[in-house]
């Protein structure tokens, strides 16, 4: 249901977007796909947004640092931005919902302001021809592999009983209802993606975002049993 919803979204945001302003659109030939869509930045911004986020409901700032990575080249390129066709507002949201977990985390588990600053969130954007992979870690203590799986359920997050430190929140446009990770989830499997999670308890988090770059590789993710999934084209 979740993913044709993001397909029916993703299809009147195309309407919208390549229809004429005097038509009441915005008037962008390609629509809502960026043939040039620079990852790095989008992950600043996804970053400054989330951050600010932190900041309104915890009164903290979290430090995050953003590096690009390319293959055939060792260590982190400057001024050298991750670029590829895809649609920048889905990789925002998904980066946005990684990083508000990192940041809430990371300021749950600090004594001091000086803890905040001395762990930073760290975005790796990485990429060869073939793929882009997209690594946010953070050093916020990690998830209890009781919990496991449970992370990617509906009915797991803010809005319920926290696994961690038994106390009840409420949801909020920083903890979340619960539903922020598993839809990034299929966000990144729209177009053919993966997101996964790997917690080190006692140490932090990293979440691995793996996109296709090469556009016959972004093939919409139908649903089971959708019509039009069983078509060959």
């Amino acid at each position: 249901f979740l993913l044709s919803r993001i397909g029916t979204y993703a299809l009147a945001d195309q309407f919208v977007s390549i229809a004429s302003r005097k038509e009441g659109g915005l008037g962008k030939p390609l629509g809502i796909t960026d043939p040039n869509c620079n990852a790095s930045k989008v992950c600043e911004q996804a970053a400054m947004a989330a951050a600010y986020l932190c900041y309104q409901y915890t009164g903290h700032e979290p430090k995050y640092t953003v590096q690009d990575y390319k293959a055939g080249d060792i260590g982190p390129q400057e001024d050298s931005p991750c670029h590829f066709s895809y649609i920048p507002s889905f990789l925002r949201y998904i980066i946005c919902e990684l990083l508000k977990n990192s940041f809430q985390a990371t300021v749950r588990t600090s004594s001091r302001p000086e803890d905040i600053q001395s762990r930073p969130v760290k975005i790796r954007v990485c990429r060869d021809e073939q793929r882009v992979a997209i690594m946010v870690s953070d050093e916020a203590g990690g998830i209890p592999f009781e919990v496991g799986d449970r992370i990617w359920s509906y009915m797991h997050g803010a809005a319920v009983r926290s696994e961690i430190t038994g106390e009840k929140r409420t949801g909020n446009l920083l903890a979340g209802f619960g539903v922020g990770l598993p839809c990034a989830r299929l966000y990144a499997r729209y177009l053919g993606g993966k997101l996964s999670v790997t917690s080190y308890p006692g140490f932090g988090t990293q979440a691995h975002v793996l996109l296709p770059r090469i556009d016959t590789d972004q093939v919409e993710d139908l649903p089971r049993g959708h019509k039009l999934a069983s078509i060959e084209w």
